[in-house]
């Protein structure tokens, strides 16, 4: 590409089909420091998705920017404008969510709720990793993951005491997590102190940070503005509610044969993205919905994909109805047959008489648990040193009975009956939060995990086939063609909403992706002419395989 200190974004608005393109450009300028060698094409990304997971795979992204093995900026699309407020709140619920309708799963909007959530350090660790560095000094830490991470230890809490115990009080097990090796690496990193790039986490000990939604999502979207003012990444937010301009509906593969591994993306307003400027990478991270993932998720693995093109038949060539029947299954949500309450209870650990310690407790029927965590975070605005300490709980309950209730306080009246006969705390932390604050969801998870797409003219193809008479267009069988599209976070598969893991889940895979990948390209496989595809899609299906391993073991021990 003609990288340039001025870099033109172009969009190009579409006529009747994706292939009929106008020449009205509608340009952004932003400016960009590359350090990409001219002359040669870069494999350029694009991310759908502004959550926790597309946030954190930019900025893991970030670092193979500025060596060059990747081309600026990475463009990050999301739906939300910044300035809009969270979809519960859009459909006439209370402030904070006291939604009707427990099946409503909107996740967690551009900006967040107030509500705790939990990361664990694992998902953290990957930002303390040394990086080249185009500066003097060699490998160092990236400033912006660093500021990140202090940024949530200030604004969040580390967890200390924790246990597990029965409806009577007694408790099954008590442990405390040990944050001081995680402490000591930031401090070490702060402090420029040596630390090898590939030095082992995995006998870290374990520990588990609590922070409000809308603070993790603030601080993570400030890291990726600092990558976007050196030019590494670029974000692209939907100006208000009704601007449909960054919204990802889909992928369109370009006529030209020159263009190799490449496609364009296609929004809701019918706009594509430049055909200048196409991308190699798609990685979706447009939550548990997620368009691209129903469009173009299936459940082979990378090497079914490439048998099957071999032998000249893949799944997608399958009569219109078997198709539609398959994708919905495919990607399909599980209810898992029970109701989870969460609400945030203003008492302090004194008030609630919890002495800093966390607990589960586990009930014999109905799916009953219980559990609260201790949270505090600065005052708002800062106005003094004090910190506002809270208890975060989550209820669940397999009682339709309960989540059938639309009135916010008759609802909270009858979740402190299902646990009444429970030990203290449980009904103070449940009656002292505002009724109109405690969110209640369905708890659903996918039914199968979707693997990387090597393939996508091929579902192209079909799709095209489907809606038109005309003859197969040539080449669009071409195995690789197409961008590769990898899936993340809750996109590629949603968990149960408790454990604290969708978010640590989300942002382990955006590290593990962002170093595959850099693996590949600092091999000497940095432009899409040069990729080796058999051997990256060998090493993404064994990381998929052993990720589901991981996943799975979770899911079965909370069945």
């Amino acid at each position: 590409y003609n990288l340039s200190p001025r870099l033109l974004h172009h969009r190009i608005s579409q006529q009747k089909t994706p292939t009929k393109l106008c020449t009205r450009y509608r340009a952004t300028s932003f400016s960009t420091s590359s350090t990409i060698n001219k002359g040669k094409e870069k494999f350029r990304v694009a991310i759908v998705g502004g959550g926790a997971s597309g946030l954190s795979l930019a900025l893991h992204l970030a670092p193979l920017a500025e060596r060059g093995l990747i081309a600026t900026p990475i463009d990050l699309y999301e739906r939300s404008s910044l300035d809009s407020v969270h979809p519960h709140e859009n459909v006439g619920n209370a402030k904070n969510g006291a939604v009707k309708d427990e099946n409503f799963h909107p996740g967690t909007g551009t900006i967040g709720r107030d509500i705790g959530v939990g990361i664990w350090n694992t998902a953290l660790e990957p930002f303390l990793h040394l990086h080249s560095s185009t500066e003097k000094g060699g490998n160092k830490p990236r400033t912006s993951h660093v500021n990140l991470i202090k940024s949530l230890m200030d604004l969040g809490h580390w967890v200390g005491n924790v246990g597990y115990r029965t409806p009577n009080g007694q408790w099954l097990t008590r442990n405390s997590l040990d944050t001081s090796d995680f402490k000591k690496k930031l401090s070490a990193v702060s402090s420029s102190q040596p630390r090898s790039s590939t030095e082992d986490d995995s006998n870290t000990k374990p520990g588990l940070l609590f922070i409000r939604e809308k603070d993790f999502l603030t601080s993570l979207r400030d890291a990726v503005f600092a990558e976007q003012k050196k030019g590494t990444i670029q974000t692209h937010y939907a100006k208000s509610d009704s601007d449909n301009s960054t919204t990802v509906e889909g992928i369109i593969i370009p006529e030209s044969r020159k263009q190799i591994m490449s496609g364009q993306l296609l929004f809701a307003d019918q706009s594509v993205s430049s055909p200048h400027a196409p991308y190699n990478l798609v990685i979706a991270s447009d939550g548990m919905n997620s368009i691209l993932r129903f469009k173009y998720g299936g459940d082979e693995s990378p090497e079914t994909q490439r048998k099957q093109h071999e032998n000249g038949r893949t799944k997608y060539e399958r009569t219109t109805n078997s198709e539609d029947k398959h994708s919905r299954e495919m990607n399909a949500v599980e209810d898992r047959q029970y109701t989870v309450f969460r609400g945030t209870s203003p008492l302090s650990d004194l008030e609630a008489g919890l002495n800093g310690e966390s607990f589960q407790t586990w009930g014999e029927e109905k799916s009953m648990r219980f559990a609260v965590v201790g949270m505090s975070h600065p005052t708002e605005n800062r106005i003094s040193e004090d910190r506002v300490q809270k208890q975060v709980w989550f209820a669940t309950t397999t009682d339709s009975a309960t989540s059938a209730i639309q009135d916010a306080e008759e609802r909270k009246q009858k979740i402190m009956s299902c646990f009444k006969n429970w030990h203290d705390p449980i009904c103070q932390l449940i009656g002292s939060t505002p009724a109109d604050e405690i969110l209640m969801e369905r708890a659903v998870a996918h039914k199968h995990v979707v693997y990387p797409v090597f393939s996508v003219p091929q579902i192209r193809q079909h799709q095209y086939e489907s809606q038109t008479s005309e003859k197969k267009i040539t080449g669009y069988r071409d195995f690789g063609s197409g961008p590769l599209l990898l899936f993340s976070g809750d996109a590629h598969l949603t968990v149960d909403p408790v454990l604290a893991q969708g978010f640590t889940i989300a942002m382990e895979a955006s590290a593990d992706l962002a170093h595959t990948l850099a693996i590949f390209l600092a091999s000497g496989s940095s432009s899409s002419s040069q990729f080796d595809m058999d051997k990256f899609q060998s090493t993404m299906s064994k990381d998929v395989s052993d990720a589901l391993v991981v996943c799975s073991a979770c899911c079965e021990h909370q069945v």
